[in-house]
């Protein structure tokens, strides 16, 4: 599939011999009955006008392969969405606060800010074609531009795996603040020490030394007491919920520490 000439068409391997027979198609295209855009030549395929096909043909063809229009216009939002290159170096370089410890995004976080931002960046320059095109045919304001848009976020969700609002107001107000505020306004303000517990280096340490333990294997449940009752000894605060210890446990920064412990190498290496 491909556009030749600003119309849609498919290659002849395409239709031989799953959607029509040769003898069929020389005499469909000799009629008239469909239409040949570029003849063979050398190595360059035949290309035939999808919309020029027969019914029953097309049909045939969408069962086979889907529909072609829609699988264009999904490759050409893939073609146009570019990655950016430089959104991806201030995730890399972005630190946040853990319990007084200056940390990096996870690798997890990173792809995910990266690839809102490349996003984002194709619907604002989308948003703006379409207030151009609106303008140069004279329609004034129209007030469909931003369904337009809210659909194409979806398609790229679908394509992409982007988390950015799935609520048309949402999404307004995410790419209002991303105009002012850039690559900032990506990352999720529950990072650092929010949603953390207040404990020192060394008793991170001790954490996640006790959850990576294979001799013995330690519930969280047992994480938590242990760790309670060596506390005073060490001159440490205790905990004081498994709840916090499991946020903690499964944050971005700390959770890649142990996950290889507890679940394996390859288990770690395809999160």
């Amino acid at each position: 599939m491909e556009y030749y000439k600003n119309q849609l068409c498919v290659t002849f391997d395409e239709l031989v011999p799953q959607v029509i027979k040769k003898s069929t198609l020389d005499s469909c295209v000799h009629r008239h009955n469909i239409l040949c855009a570029r003849r063979a030549c050398y190595d360059r395929q035949a290309l035939y006008v999808y919309q020029s096909l027969p019914s029953r043909y097309k049909m045939k063809f969408d069962e086979i392969y889907g529909d072609p229009e829609k699988m264009m216009a999904e490759q050409k939002m893939k073609n146009d969405l570019v990655m950016d290159d430089d959104a991806r170096k201030y995730f890399e370089a972005y630190k946040y606060d853990l319990n007084g410890v200056k940390t990096h995004l996870s690798i997890k976080l990173i792809e995910e800010y990266t690839i809102n931002a490349s996003v984002l960046n194709l619907l604002i320059a989308r948003m703006n074609d379409l207030k151009a095109d609106s303008h140069a045919l004279g329609a004034g304001r129209r007030s469909d531009l931003w369904d337009i848009l809210f659909a194409q976020s979806e398609k790229m969700r679908d394509m992409t795996g982007h988390t950015l609002p799935g609520n048309l107001a949402r999404l307004k107000e995410k790419m209002k603040n991303y105009k002012k505020d850039k690559y900032q306004v990506l990352i999720n303000g529950r990072l650092g020490n929010k949603n953390t517990l207040k404990i020192t280096p060394l008793a991170a340490r001790r954490l996640i030394a006790l959850k990576r333990s294979k001799t013995p294997v330690y519930t969280d449940s047992q994480l938590f007491d242990t760790f309670n009752a060596e506390a005073p000894n060490r001159g440490w605060k205790p905990l004081k919920s498994i709840r916090s210890l499991k946020i903690w446990l499964n944050s971005p920064a700390i959770e890649p520490l142990w996950h290889d412990a507890v679940y394996g190498e390859m288990s770690s290496h395809q999160r």
